[in-house]
């Protein structure tokens, strides 16, 4: 069984039939916002809560694209498994999937453990500025169309 499969079978991830159309674009304007914070941070040299920012930033666009695909998640983890089942087919997709698993071990690091670096810090920003660059490159691609109710908030 695959890890896509068992994140369903266990509730990670949920499949629906549509989705309103702000929702997936209400993600990227999070995740743009997130990005626009994690800039303004690391320019004033905070790497802690750069990572986290540019953590979520990429986290942002990565659920905007798994939406879009007809899935909700409830764990962060299946929201990693679902865009690396979902977008993992080329070398772009492949590097921002491990990009996006780094930047969450490092987010994690920094929030519970007080480890952080400045180039951690600029190595997670730099992914997550190409991490939205490729979820606005692929909004709209694989919609499902109309709507559905709200979506659950995730779990770590």
């Amino acid at each position: 069984m695959s890890e896509l499969d068992k994140c369903i079978k266990r509730g990670g991830l949920s499949r629906f039939d549509r989705i309103a159309p702000d929702v997936v674009e209400n993600e990227l304007a999070s995740a743009r916002e997130d990005l626009s914070d994690a800039e303004f941070v690391f320019g004033n040299e905070m790497w802690k809560r750069t990572t986290v920012t540019a953590y979520y930033a990429m986290f942002h666009s990565a659920r905007a694209l798994v939406l879009q695909r007809g899935f909700a998640e409830k764990s962060h983890y299946c929201l990693l498994v679902a865009f690396r089942a979902f977008y993992g087919d080329d070398e772009t997709g492949r590097e921002l999937a491990r990009g996006i698993e780094r930047a969450r071990v490092l987010r994690q690091n920094a929030d519970y453990h007080a480890d952080f670096s400045p180039e951690a810090a600029a190595a997670v920003l730099q992914v997550a500025q190409r991490f939205l660059a490729f979820a606005e490159s692929h909004h709209g691609a694989g919609t499902a169309e109309g709507s559905v109710g709200e979506v659950e908030p995730t779990d770590d």
